[in-house]
């Protein structure tokens, strides 16, 4: 697999040029001394973390030589085609200081940038104010990329004015408070703009510091509406105003907006955190400490933990309970009716071998609800094993991608996942993950570093890792010796940046069409309606055969007269009798592996693959009907044969 992606990249170097990087379509978007926007004068030094939308355009900081000078730039990739558009030393557009225009500011660095599917560019910005002085002042703001090119609005800076009171509707009042420090901005599904800010409030004797949340909930079309944003949060208490006046609450750990426009938030209180919702003027909790834990009798909840990324439409978040003697984790899901995924301390069904859960990872989570997550197990006294866990269905559970000690996919026998970063995943249900590799044989591999994806149906490949070949620049072929993938859209594409030794670095974008490949968590969906259901252990046409039998066999879940029950045959083979087994299964590739096995005592058990396809299904066939045979005629006495179906 490695020596595929290599023989690639050594056969397709030009910039912006695809190419195949086992079956992942592969585009090299920058490296180091290419030329940006086709200008001589503008050149790559270096690249830094990238970002993608939903068409798979990117943006992100760079280093860059600008007729040889270095200098500090945002640049955006859209179709292909690059552009510079912010440099430092170049002049900001005349952008508002509370009521006088200012037109001397020049931009000098900036933040991580982000970029919405409409393709505008927000980031934070350092301003070298230019005045009579010396030496320039210097600040920092929230800068959108504004209607024609070259424009930039500031929307907000260090310094400035700042509402702490206030949100649309309600109290407007500045009380001289100004923003002290500024954070990242991020962009909304609906393309309004958010950000963090430190503001500074006088008081009596001493300043006072609060956190602070604004957002601009639509792309307006002047600087000047975009000047006040509405104030959302601020770190000792949200304010959704009543008829004007203002309820203070503590202030959030984290939050984030949803598709609808409302703001959930996992919040501080006096008694501990709770999992609260903003939405417009009302405020709703669902979750706080003190809570029976969903699912866990005699268990309450101690502390939730939450990420914004995962304060979706379908929240998931990992809670903390105690039960007076004892304490464990376990990630919840949804608003009204949490559902418990996960617990430490359970066993997990048909992974009797892996042990149980000993720790939790925060889940990552989509706005359809498929999760990823790390786990640590413990399997009796082997000690301690990292995993990768993802579920994508509601009502069915989670399964493991990879296992710390499992054998490496594609990798030469020996080699084993040593241990795991945190997840990627998106709503089509692919998991990227990264892992460091051990080979064993007493080969040191703590450098042995590289990116996995876990399809859908959880067949899991290597995509692209350390010591892969790479062309850095023309017949530059290096090693690569680190990388980092930063971003990953909803359509399978993915940004990463590899460097190599001599500190050259490259930019690529790598595609992953959504697998049509069968997967238990689709059928389910497909199959069953009661999410309660859709477990691969439920009966819920009581035919005694398991949800995940009738998945694997090709049957009707909810129509007990169509359990497809494998049958054993006694055939004929030119006077001699051979035990076999006919039974349906899957034509193509999936998380199924059916096993045939044939015994004498009930003890010893042994495999066959003399496998006879009897009749398959659809062009391309989605499923076969197969008779597989005993390598030899059975013994005098009982004979006996089963199968086993296991992902």
């Amino acid at each position: 697999m490695k020596q595929l992606f290599t023989s690639s990249l050594i056969l397709s170097s030009l910039l912006g040029s695809p190419l195949r990087a086992q079956d992942f379509e592969t585009e090299i978007l920058a490296s180091t001394g290419g030329m940006i926007g086709g200008d001589s004068s503008l050149r790559y030094a270096e690249i830094e973390r990238p970002v993608l939308n939903l068409h798979g355009d990117t943006c992100f900081k760079a280093r860059v030589l600008h007729d040889s000078l270095s200098k500090n730039a945002i640049v955006k990739i859209v179709d292909g085609q690059s552009e510079v558009i912010a440099l430092s030393g170049d002049p900001v557009t005349p952008w508002r200081d509370e009521v006088v225009y200012i037109s001397s500011a020049q931009f000098s660095d900036f933040g991580t940038p982000a970029m919405n599917d409409d393709r505008r560019v927000a980031f934070l910005a350092k301003f070298d104010i230019l005045g009579a002085q010396i030496t320039p002042s210097s600040q920092h703001g929230i800068t959108l990329t504004g209607e024609t090119a070259g424009e930039f609005w500031v929307l907000d800076r260090t310094g400035r004015l700042a509402k702490v009171t206030g949100k649309a509707g309600g109290a407007q009042a500045t009380n001289s408070s100004r923003h002290l420090r500024l954070g990242d901005p991020s962009f909304d599904r609906q393309g309004g703009l958010y950000y963090p800010s430190v503001v500074q409030t006088p008081r009596e004797n001493e300043p006072e510091y609060r956190n602070m949340f604004y957002e601009i909930p639509v792309p307006a079309s002047s600087a000047d509406t975009l000047s006040r944003p509405d104030f959302l949060f601020r770190g000792d208490g949200y304010l959704p105003f009543s008829g004007g006046s203002a309820s203070a609450l503590p202030g959030p750990v984290s939050a984030a907006v949803d598709s609808n426009g409302d703001f959930l938030a996992i919040v501080q209180t006096a008694e501990g955190r709770r999992l609260t919702q903003l939405s417009g003027e009302e405020e709703t909790t669902f979750l706080t400490a003190g809570d029976a834990l969903p699912g866990s009798a005699g268990y309450v909840v101690s502390n939730l933990r939450g990420d914004p990324g995962n304060l979706e439409e379908v929240p998931s978040y990992l809670a903390e309970a105690m039960d007076g003697t004892s304490s464990k984790e376990v990630i919840l899901q949804g608003l009204t009716s949490p559902v418990a995924l996960v617990t430490s301390g359970q066993a997990i069904a048909g992974y009797e071998d892996a042990g149980k859960v000993t720790d939790l990872s925060e889940p990552v989570a989509t706005p359809n609800g498929s999760i990823a997550f790390v786990a640590t197990l413990q399997a009796g006294d082997s000690g301690f094993r990292q995993s990768v866990w993802r579920k994508l269905a509601a009502g069915v559970e989670p399964r493991p991608l990879a296992i710390e000690g499992q054998q490496v996919p594609g990798a030469a026998p020996g080699v084993t996942y040593r241990s795991f970063g945190a997840p990627i995943i998106n709503v089509i249900g692919q998991v990227v993950f990264p892992a460091t590799l051990n080979h064993g044989y007493g080969i040191d591999s703590r450098n042995d570093f590289a990116y996995f994806l876990g399809e859908p149906n959880r067949v899991v490949r290597r995509m692209i890792g350390e010591g892969d070949f790479f062309f850095f620049g023309w017949l530059d072929l290096q090693r690569i010796q680190s990388l980092e993938l930063s971003a990953m859209n909803e359509a399978g594409w993915m940004a990463v940046t590899l460097r190599a030794a001599d500190g050259q670095s490259a930019l690529i974008k790598v595609g992953v069409p959504p697998s049509s490949l069968p997967n238990y968590e689709d059928w389910a969906l497909t199959h069953i309606a009661s999410i309660g259901e859709r477990s691969r252990s439920a009966d819920p046409d009581d035919d005694g055969v398991s949800n995940f039998l009738e998945y694997a066999h090709g049957s009707d879940p909810l129509d007990s007269s169509s359990a497809a029950v494998p049958q054993m045959r006694l055939l004929n083979d030119e006077g001699t009798r051979i035990l076999a087994m006919e039974f349906n299964r899957f034509a193509e590739e999936s998380e199924l592996e059916y096993h045939v096995e044939f015994s004498t005592d009930l003890e010893n058990w042994v495999s066959s693959s003399k496998t006879e396809i009897l009749i398959s299904e659809g062009d391309p066939p989605l499923r076969e009907s197969v008779r597989i045979s005993a390598s030899r005629p059975p013994a005098v006495g009982k004979n006996f044969v089963r199968i086993r179906v296991t992902e």
